[in-house]
């Protein structure tokens, strides 16, 4: 009987070992957060710590393909984006032509150095924070269409 026993479970032991190795061998897909980006829209509050005064200058929209555009100042853009985890590189930046002056060329270059310079981002139901190796952080809410 004590073999009978031992043998049981030698036997589940050694099912268990196996199947935990199959785990280990078939890696799950890896998380991506740009999955919960693709479809939205975001208008800025702030860029790199600096108050926003115009958000509708300055949007970003994740294209379902991998793609961001927005405004930027009196500009358009338009570029990849790529994730992993919570990590997040977009660029390289195309913009269209055209000559912004004053409040909006700062504006325009604020914004593409954020987007360019993120790293990190964090994503909750109403905000979106991208972050730079500086620690900087722009601040986003959710643009209406």
């Amino acid at each position: 009987m004590r073999k009978a026993a031992l043998l049981s479970t030698l036997t589940v032991l050694l099912f268990a070992g196996a199947a935990g190795a199959k785990a280990q061998q078939e890696p799950s897909a890896p998380y991506r957060i740009g999955d919960k980006l693709a479809g939205t829209r975001w208008q800025a509050q702030s860029l790199r710590g600096g108050a926003v005064t115009d958000p509708a200058s300055a949007t970003i929209d994740f294209l379902p393909d991998d793609q961001v555009r927005g405004q930027a100042g009196c500009k358009r853009f338009v570029g990849p984006y790529a994730t992993r985890d919570d990590k997040i590189t977009i660029g390289p930046i195309r913009m269209s032509l055209g000559d912004c002056r004053g409040s909006e060329a700062a504006l325009e270059e604020r914004m593409i150095e954020a987007l360019e310079k993120a790293e990190r981002v964090e994503l909750g139901g109403d905000r979106l924070i991208l972050h730079d190796r500086q620690g900087e952080p722009s601040r986003f809410a959710p643009r209406r269409p």
